[in-house]
């Protein structure tokens, strides 16, 4: 791959395509005498890299890679010849290699987010990308079906599908900046997602995409993602995953759980403070109860701080609300009001109870009394 970084200037096309096809072939035997994954990460690491450098070369560089992990394809692929439809390709196609092409197309978009696509070596990546993005669409799809949510293999490949998804969901801002239409086709891709969060496996992959997704490129969702994320967060089996948390339990998946939900907020702060229907007012009282889950802040809790930030952005958006608008006749600001007076005093009281505890400590250790 170094030689590859520093001397692909050199190779003519056809020494290029015969690099390429080489490539290949050490991957898919790799994947069939079952090297360990570094080999395979390696090499996948590799076509990714020659992709940059030679993106006119292997323009349906995901399709042709489906067809090579194919069992009914002949070997050698001809990677000239114009490859068949990805619903009947990604049939013959088993879990590992459909994982290995899932961690070339996470690379893929990762490596071209760190280049400059202005650069007169890179004029036309982002593009040759964005020709990819239907049959990206169409393996993720694939690996989201039912079938595979069986058994644990099948669960590890949708989450590195979901992982993989968000590597594209990231990239696609900076393909939306360009113009391109390629948002729709991955929205569709987020149903599987938020059913994700109901199977503890795929749990984690599943809150960092959301969590990542609500922060950073909250335009992606659509009102109705956001409708089923609020249906999902207060459901009755999220309600287990809420308590554990408030009662002490900061293991990485709790703490994740409660960070979607404050993420969630922050995304839809005014619209919270502005609602005053059951559904708002009940998600409100949860992310004031995270104030109020067990242990010392950042210490032992460390929901705290995240929590603290997200009413701190509560408070300026409701004074901003008020100021705009003819407050007084808001039915809003009464409901709202009543959570700021609330978060006060809890913090308040959670403040006063680790004064005293520490207070405790002090008198009772032989080196502080």
């Amino acid at each position: 791959m170094v030689k590859l970084n520093t001397e692909s200037a050199s190779l003519s096309d056809v020494d290029a395509l015969e690099l390429l096809q080489n490539m290949i072939r050490w991957l898919h035997a790799s994947l069939t005498d079952g090297s360990g994954t570094m080999v395979v990460r390696k090499l996948t690491s590799a076509l990714v890299a020659f992709f940059i450098h030679f993106p006119n070369l292997w323009p349906d560089c995901i399709r042709l890679l489906c067809v090579s992990m194919s069992s009914s394809s002949p070997w050698p692929v001809d990677l000239t010849a114009v490859p068949p439809e990805m619903s009947t390709i990604l049939w013959d196609v088993d879990s590992r290699k459909l994982q290995t092409v899932l961690w070339f197309a996470g690379s893929l978009v990762e490596e071209a987010g760190k280049i400059d696509a202005n650069a007169s070596k890179h004029l036309g990546i982002y593009e040759a990308i964005a020709s990819n993005i239907s049959d990206v669409v169409a393996l993720m799809s694939h690996c989201f079906s039912a079938g595979f949510s069986q058994t644990s293999e099948g669960r590890s490949l949708q989450g590195d599908c979901i992982k993989t998804l968000q590597s594209w969901i990231l990239f696609s801002q900076r393909l939306a900046a360009r113009g391109d239409e390629t948002i729709p086709s991955l929205r569709s891709l987020i149903p599987p997602v938020l059913s994700a969060l109901s199977i503890t496996d795929l749990f984690e992959a599943a809150a960092e995409l959301l969590s990542d997704t609500l922060l950073n490129y909250s335009g992606f969702l659509l009102e109705a993602h956001y409708e089923a994320l609020f249906s999902l967060l207060l459901e009755d089996s999220a309600r287990g995953r809420y308590q554990r948390l408030v009662d002490g339990d900061f293991d990485f998946e709790s703490v994740q759980f409660g960070q979607l939900m404050l993420a969630l907020g922050d995304s839809k702060v005014q619209l919270l403070i502005e609602n005053t229907g059951d559904r708002s007012q009940d998600f409100l009282t949860r992310l004031r109860g995270l104030l109020h889950a067990q242990g010392y802040p950042i210490s032992d809790d460390r929901i705290f701080v995240p929590a603290l930030e997200f009413w701190s952005t509560f408070v300026e958006t409701l004074v901003d609300c008020m100021c705009s608008d003819d407050h007084q006749a808001q039915p809003w600001v009464s409901a709202a009001s009543s959570h700021v007076v609330e978060v006060v005093s809890g913090i308040w009281r959670k403040l006063l109870v680790m004064r005293g505890k520490m207070s405790q400590i002090s008198y009772s250790h032989p080196l502080l009394s």
